[in-house]
């Protein structure tokens, strides 16, 4: 049975020691139904959440050479070995990936039309274009900003 005093030497020592420390067997489990039994217990459950995290640092450290050398940490508990099974996973995933050059798929740009719902003497706009443009005119090709511009001061619509 899990006790205050035991979460905290198990706290201690993970934080002292370099190596992943043996949990005692059942010790996800007990953990819980401890933490479930002291809701409101703030100290208890950080010291916990510390000493867990302190295990998944250690299991991160270790996940590449252990990889490499097709080995699993000592002291992990079953939840711990299920956890580095599937960080080995996606780890061997990403490095598979990582080396090859990344392939993007074009993308079809949609623009939107929009109707122009006032008349508006010629200007020249930022891409250093002269733009007349008169109402009731759709236009599909306008640059983003300058029909976002048009948007805001309601000198158009989007035709759907």
């Amino acid at each position: 049975m899990l006790t205050f005093e035991l979460i905290r030497e198990l706290q201690m020592r993970e934080k002292e020691e370099k190596q992943l420390q043996p949990l005692p067997p059942k010790f996800y489990e007990e953990l819980k139904e401890y933490l479930d039994s002291k809701r409101e217990d703030e100290i208890s459950k950080s010291m916990a959440l510390d000493l867990i995290e302190r295990r998944l640092r250690k299991m991160l450290t270790l996940l590449p050479s252990c990889l490499r050398a097709r080995i699993e940490p000592k002291n992990l508990s079953p939840e711990e070995r299920e956890i580095f099974r599937r960080m080995g996973e996606v780890v061997t995933q990403f490095l598979s990936f990582s080396f090859q050059p990344i392939k993007e798929e074009p993308r079809e740009e949609k623009k939107e039309k929009v109707v122009i719902t006032r008349n508006l003497k010629p200007f020249v706009w930022r891409d250093m274009k002269v733009y007349e443009l008169k109402e009731g005119e759709v236009i599909e090709d306008l640059p983003d900003d300058l029909k976002e511009f048009l948007l805001r001061h309601q000198c158009c619509k989007v035709v759907v």
